[in-house]
């Protein structure tokens, strides 16, 4: 280990770059982290609320989470090859309909008064993992090719960092709310992702004048 390799990490992810890609690189590190994160701390604690307000066993919680499974892999096939190749929709506004699926689908497990509602909430974020691919894609665009190794470890790295804080605050949430209102780490998630929505749009309209030049960044 040395630190001239960590500098060089740092320093390519924090360097000045043209038509704002510098800012953008950390927007959408930010949202990578911010999904990384609501992950880690909803899956420390949804099989203590499934348990608690629908009853759930482990075998029920198998048979969820393999539907769940298999609407992903599903949305996955129509995001990447449906809507993109066949229609054309850009990575970033895949990424935002992945994110805006994410929201949706937490408020309504927030509110969820039977077992359905959270099949269907699993089936309206079947989008739910193209956010990520989406977002590192156009990272890749914006920094040259012998770069890319280097900002895909750093954003490994912070997205990891992001994930130990989760895990406390979504059981101390659900302690505080375990008699009262069990599904409040939900809005939590639907915060998160809201915010998450938010600056993926702020990318989208931060790179149209980008998009208008067609200027090329990627040596």
């Amino acid at each position: 280990f040395t630190t001239d390799k960590l500098k060089e990490l740092i320093n390519a992810w924090s360097q000045k770059r043209p038509f704002k890609n510098r800012q953008l690189l950390w927007l959408h590190t930010l949202v990578l982290m911010m999904t990384n994160f609501t992950s880690h701390g909803s899956n420390t604690v949804f099989y203590l609320f499934a348990r608690q307000k629908f009853g759930w066993t482990l075998q029920d919680l198998t048979i969820y989470e393999s539907a769940t499974m298999l609407m992903t892999v599903f949305g996955s096939i129509i995001g990447l090859v449906l809507l993109k190749n066949l229609f054309g929709m850009s990575d970033i506004s895949l990424s935002i309909l992945s994110l805006a699926s994410l929201t949706i689908d937490a408020l309504i497990k927030a509110f969820a008064n039977h077992t359905w509602q959270l099949y269907l909430a699993s089936l309206i974020s079947l989008f739910k993992i193209i956010s990520g691919p989406m977002v590192r894609s156009i990272m890749s665009t914006m920094v040259s090719k012998s770069e890319v190794s280097k900002i895909y470890a750093i954003t490994t790295s912070i997205e990891a960092i992001s994930g130990l804080g989760a895990a406390p605050l979504y059981t101390a949430t659900y302690s505080a709310t375990l008699t009262t209102f069990p599904a409040a780490f939900n809005l939590i998630t639907a915060g998160v992702f809201g915010f998450a929505v938010l600056l993926a749009c702020l990318v989208a309209f931060w790179m149209l004048p980008v998009n208008k030049k067609t200027v090329v960044t990627r040596l």
